[in-house]
């Protein structure tokens, strides 16, 4: 949902809309699914399921008409700043996970944390195509990830952290099978060329 939200946002406004639109949509959902006691089965039912919808129905990198004034140039002040952001959430989720549960902390720490920082600086450098670019980017990863915690559950109660092994490598699987898949859909970034322009 955060992808979602922040794909369709960015086809129309700035990376701070972009970005609140990502945050509500992210923030309902949790509320949502926090009323849900599931279990694995139907859990990963909805992962894929929300994913793929979220797939079919975002935009388009192309349809990002918005353009950056940053001229597409990544400065070290944006590449400090996307660490400290990033490293800050990390932190403060760490250390507040045994006020909120292991459930709770378990719905948050899916925030795309890092994609976010992303997305955001794509769409800065990018304009609006950059921004769903990203947030598209991130979707066709959360496969892998879905197929990771779908080992990770199944096997971690029985073998303990040697389950991470297999997880790790059922999410490089997916990985490798949906990167084709990403690449056949076309170029991923980038602002439309002006009208008229030589195809």
């Amino acid at each position: 949902m955060f992808c979602f939200a922040y794909a369709w946002a960015a086809s129309r406004f700035t990376w701070t809309m972009s970005l609140t639109a990502g945050v509500i949509g992210f923030a309902a959902t949790t509320l949502a699914l926090l009323r849900l006691p599931l279990s694995v089965a139907p859990a990963l039912a909805i992962a894929v399921g929300g994913v793929a919808l979220a797939l079919a129905l975002s935009p388009r990198a192309a349809d990002g008409l918005t353009r950056s004034p940053a001229g597409g140039r990544v400065g070290i002040g944006d590449i400090a700043t996307r660490m400290v952001v990033a490293t800050a959430a990390v932190l403060l989720l760490t250390s507040t996970a045994t006020l909120l549960g292991s459930t709770l902390t378990g719905l948050l720490s899916p925030f795309p944390l890092f994609g976010a920082v992303m997305m955001v600086f794509s769409q800065r450098l990018q304009g609006g195509g950059g921004g769903i670019a990203a947030a598209r980017g991130l979707l066709w990863g959360l496969f892998g990830a879905a197929c990771f915690f779908l080992v990770l559950a199944t096997l971690l109660p029985r073998y303990g952290l040697i389950a991470f092994v297999p997880a790790v490598v059922a999410d490089l699987v997916a990985q490798a099978v949906t990167l084709p898949m990403v690449r056949q859909r076309g170029p991923a970034s980038g602002p439309r060329p002006p009208e008229g322009a030589a195809a």
